[in-house]
């Protein structure tokens, strides 16, 4: 019987888990950059405050969601990065 492995929370302290972020998001970019099958998207865009806001409450349900269907009592046949940014760029680098 297949067991599936458990979610590990790598979050020690916010700078430990900004090098673990920026690790992942690299990742992606090589494996898009090399061709890598996998599901691209991007969306350069205004809005306002409200607006921003709407869309980080529902990345943050979708990433739930995403965690729950992960949670699911599944066999494990696939290894995937699931990378989701919102990422200000009116704001100048911290």
């Amino acid at each position: 019987m297949q067991s599936r492995p458990e979610m590990v929370d790598t979050r020690r302290d916010e700078a430990s888990a900004r090098t673990l972020k920026a690790f992942w998001s690299n990742v992606g970019r090589e494996r898009m950059r090399d061709g890598a099958t996998g599901r691209w998207a991007y969306t350069v865009c205004a809005v306002s405050e409200e607006q921003l806001a709407r869309l980080e409450a529902l990345q943050q349900a979708m990433f739930k969601q995403m965690r729950a269907i992960i949670a699911e009592p599944e066999p494990a046949t696939a290894v995937a990065l699931l990378n989701l940014q919102i990422v200000r760029l009116d704001e100048p680098d911290a």
